[in-house]
């Protein structure tokens, strides 16, 4: 059994390590604008780089457990830090101009990470609900934020179900 634990202690370690080197990448990517034109060639889905298609702004919501970066992401999507790291309560709006287009990015509180987000209190579920209408008309993206240190079980998987629309 300790062998067993030592060994899935290991694994979660070497997750961490390739974790923190692809955040670092990341991070190092997202400084570059070229880097972002051609991200946002890919997340907007375009073919052709070429296309005449281009949105003057982008709405985004991050959704997910608290302490799994949501803030951090936000962070990282805006090119600077924007959004405290401490867990709040009330969905958090931020602003910010990347590659030439305006970027909204909405923070909807957490819910505890070993539960769905149906037994969460009701006033965090409005909360989540709300942050959906604070990039009117509704947003571009959500994104769910999911912490690479730790396992997806059914319990994360029935989050992401139970907070994702049934579109």
């Amino acid at each position: 059994m300790k062998e067993r634990r030592r060994a899935e202690e290991e694994r979660a370690k070497e997750r961490m390590k390739r974790m923190k080197k692809q955040k670092d990448d990341i991070r190092s990517q997202m400084s570059d604008a070229q880097h972002l034109s051609e991200l946002r060639i890919v997340l907007m889905g375009y073919r052709d780089a070429g296309d005449a298609h281009h949105l003057s702004e982008l709405r985004i919501v991050l959704m997910g457990y608290r302490a799994a970066g949501k803030s951090s992401t936000g962070n990282t999507i805006l090119g600077r830090e924007e959004f405290d790291l401490k867990t709040s309560a009330q969905c958090v709006r931020r602003h910010g101009e990347v590659a030439d287009r305006h970027i909204t990015v909405i923070e909807a509180p957490g819910w505890w990470m070993n539960y769905t987000v149906e037994f969460s209190p009701e006033l965090l579920k409005q909360e989540i609900l709300l942050s959906v209408s604070l990039c009117p008309p509704g947003p571009h993206a959500v994104l769910l934020i999911i912490c690479m240190d730790t396992r997806f079980k059914e319990t994360e998987k029935s989050s992401a179900g139970a907070s994702g629309s049934s579109r």
